[in-house]
């Protein structure tokens, strides 16, 4: 049976995971854009512009591992953690969305 302090612990466990949510959120918009010339970038083949990939229809945003948001510029990859990308960039690790 429910209690009012289990009801509390639940809101409060509830309110803490909301805000990790919204914090994860929004905190890709304060990566770094990933560089060309970062060695990780080369070894992935990653170009901030896909017409310059060997297959321009393999964009970052229609990647599986593009984190960002629907018609943002950039946003987070699963493949760079510490950095964002571009959205109209490629690289040789693009996987299709599921």
């Amino acid at each position: 049976i429910p209690t009012a302090a289990t009801s509390r612990a639940a809101a409060g466990a509830l309110a803490a995971f909301t805000l990790v949510r919204v914090s994860r959120a929004t905190a890709p918009a304060a990566l770094p854009l990933l560089p060309e010339d970062d060695p990780k970038a080369r070894a992935q083949a990653y170009v901030e512009d896909a017409a310059r990939a060997p297959d321009p229809t393999h964009t970052c945003a229609s990647c599986g591992l593009y984190q960002g948001s629907n018609g943002s510029a950039q946003g987070p990859c699963l493949l760079f953690p510490a950095y964002s990308v571009k959205a109209a960039g490629s690289c040789k690790g693009w996987a299709p969305q599921m």
